[in-house]
């Protein structure tokens, strides 16, 4: 019986560190405060378990619908877990981190310059720009949803929950982050992220290649540059990783679906 309560406050905390969605109480009161290492496993698998559930979603309104109507709905279905699993915090500071860019800052002070504020909506280009991100996605996930590709947010959203446990297991625990966690339970979240890719690896070729390489991209290389250059990242930073990683998963899936 112990050996279940840990393992279930183990996932409701993963949730809370990935998701502000919020949980009924009783499941808030079973989480821990102390981010286990353990828990890691728990980012692939709940981006499996949240990405067959939208991606099942979306068949069923396609089989009750047609066609197109089954991918308006698989989008706007997608669409709403991305924005509403973090309040929009992803693409503000996507769309704050490229307002940085265009200004002239480089890559690191882009990322300790931006901010998930709704004022960046009031910059100069900020509104644009932000509703050219959504409205990129939207198509992305509209066009992949039409042409069969439901399926590939299963890997997706395992690819960019892993790569945020990547990043939150380098966070101060204080800040959120997760103490201790090793290598052990690092590798074992990867290979659960590769099982759930490799599992669709025959149906969607291209995109799970294209996804690996940017998976394997955007978690080691980019965490080390970043423990490098911003040695006192936050929770804004991990949240960016996640968003930033699910658009380069959605656009590969893009490609497979124009391809």
């Amino acid at each position: 019986m112990r050996d279940n309560r840990t393992i279930v406050a183990d996932a409701l905390s993963a949730w809370r560190i990935l998701t502000d969605l919020p949980l009924p109480e009783p499941l808030r009161r079973q989480g821990h405060d102390a981010a286990a290492a353990r828990m890691l496993i728990w980012f692939p698998l709940w981006g499996v378990l949240a990405g067959a559930a939208i991606a099942a979603a979306g068949a069923l309104l396609t089989a009750v619908s047609n066609r197109f109507a089954g991918a308006v709905l698989f989008a706007a279905l997608t669409g709403a877990f991305m924005f509403c699993k973090d309040s929009g915090r992803a693409l503000m500071l996507m769309t704050s981190w490229l307002l940085e860019l265009i200004d002239g800052a480089g890559f690191a002070e882009a990322l300790k310059n931006m901010s998930s504020d709704r004022e960046v909506l009031e910059r100069r280009l900020g509104g644009l720009l932000a509703g050219a991100l959504a409205a990129g996605v939207l198509l992305m996930l509209f066009l992949t949803g039409l042409h069969g590709g439901k399926w590939v947010l299963i890997p997706l959203f395992a690819g960019a929950f892993s790569t945020q446990g990547e990043f939150a297991a380098a966070l101060d625990p204080a800040a959120g982050g997760i103490a201790d966690p090793g290598r052990y339970w690092r590798r074992i979240m990867w290979i659960v992220c590769a099982v759930a890719a490799l599992a669709l690896l025959a149906c969607y070729p291209t995109a799970t290649a294209f996804g690996a390489l940017v998976v394997c991209l955007v978690g080691m290389p980019l965490r080390e540059k970043m423990l490098r250059d911003l040695p006192a990242f936050d929770a804004d930073t991990v949240t960016w990783t996640g968003g930033v990683t699910e658009v380069a998963l959605l656009f590969c899936a893009f490609l497979w679906t124009i391809g």
